[in-house]
């Protein structure tokens, strides 16, 4: 008895995790491959960032993306906090 209770904060944080943050759009668990929109979703992201259309991010493309995802990250979380 005592291991379920130690157990259930984990079982409610896997709950809302799954709530929270699907993996179905983006992961297919039975054919461990990723979803084709997934896919189209990532190919159009790696077009928006390669400026010089090169089929490669280099240092300054990586940099300028890892800033935007960073920015939106934070700036999401400060308008659901407020």
């Amino acid at each position: 008895m005592l291991i379920l209770i130690f157990q259930v904060p984990e079982v409610f944080y896997f709950a809302q995790k799954a709530v929270l943050h699907p993996v179905d759009p983006l992961y297919n668990i039975e054919s461990q491959a990723l979803t084709d929109r997934c896919v189209r979703a990532l190919r159009r992201i790696f077009v928006l960032c390669d400026r010089d259309m090169d089929e490669a991010l280099n240092e300054a493309e990586l940099n300028d993306f890892q800033v935007i995802v960073v920015f939106i990250f934070f700036f999401s979380n400060f308008l659901f906090c407020v």
